[in-house]
């Protein structure tokens, strides 16, 4: 059944980006539950009297109505009322470090569609935990490995990535290829084309005790040596440049950022 041309729907949504479309409007590019990433044109946002003051800014979450017709995959808002402004990130330089490599990453790796729900609740949350505390370098590398582990390149750490043997651990202790996805055992070492990473068994098991986890609030209070840190941020580095579309060099400007 085609819907009414002048027809509305309501969402949650999470305010990635903001944008002029004219000298009072913007357009606004959210992440939803349902429909992953959409951009709306928000006519009159900056008007004095409009409705729309103060209901949305970047990181906020908000509910959106919006009308249902679109103009090459853009929607008009009808109405929007903030659900979370996150004050605490404009006076917070490091978390609103974070929390725009959150939402430059949410904004790249979605796409207009169904079935986003723990997508949004993931960027939802980490935006939370930003809102209330000042970010370690250990947030960033968390949120990176949910990231990853929702789009299905979590990487594998419990059996070699090459052969599928159980028995990861060699002479020269744990290696991790993110080219192949994951740890490599001893045999299959000396047969890769690349270097491998080499990694402790403690960052090991903070790698696995992290994807136990699907909440980050659960592992929050991990200490990291600096050895161990450096090594799974190139590892992360290399996850992110095979299979996802990061910036790369924002990525390395936010890390130094949060752990200066």
């Amino acid at each position: 059944m085609t819907r009414p041309l002048d027809s509305t729907d309501k969402t949650k949504a999470i305010v990635l980006k903001v944008a002029p479309f004219s000298r009072t409007s913007h357009y606004v590019t959210w992440l939803t539950p349902q429909h992953g990433r959409m951009t709306t044109i928000i006519k009159g946002a900056t008007r004095p009297k409009s409705a729309f003051l103060g209901q949305y800014d970047l990181f906020y979450t908000c509910e959106l109505v919006y009308y249902t017709r679109d103009r090459n995959g853009i929607f008009i808002a009808k109405e929007c009322s903030s659900i979370k402004n996150r004050l605490r990130l404009r006076s917070d330089w490091k978390a609103c470090a974070a929390a725009a490599y959150i939402a430059e990453t949410a904004s790249r790796i979605t796409v207009h569609g169904p079935h986003q729900l723990e997508l949004f609740d993931l960027v939802d949350d980490h935006l939370d935990q930003l809102a209330s505390a000042t970010p370690s370098e250990e947030f960033i590398y968390r949120f990176e490995l949910l990231i990853l582990e929702k789009l299905g390149y979590s990487p594998q750490m419990t059996k070699c990535a090459k052969c599928g043997a159980a028995d990861i651990a060699s002479a020269t202790g744990y290696q991790i290829s993110p080219v192949l996805g994951g740890a490599i055992c001893g045999k299959c070492q000396p047969a890769l084309r690349h270097r491998p990473v080499r990694i402790s068994e403690a960052l090991m098991e903070t790698i696995k005790n992290w994807q136990a986890f699907t909440h980050t609030h659960s592992k929050s209070a991990t200490v990291i040596v600096s050895d161990d840190l450096l090594a799974l941020r190139n590892i992360l580095g290399i996850f992110l440049a095979h299979h996802v579309d990061v910036l790369l060099a924002g990525r390395k400007h936010v890390i130094e950022l949060v752990s200066a």
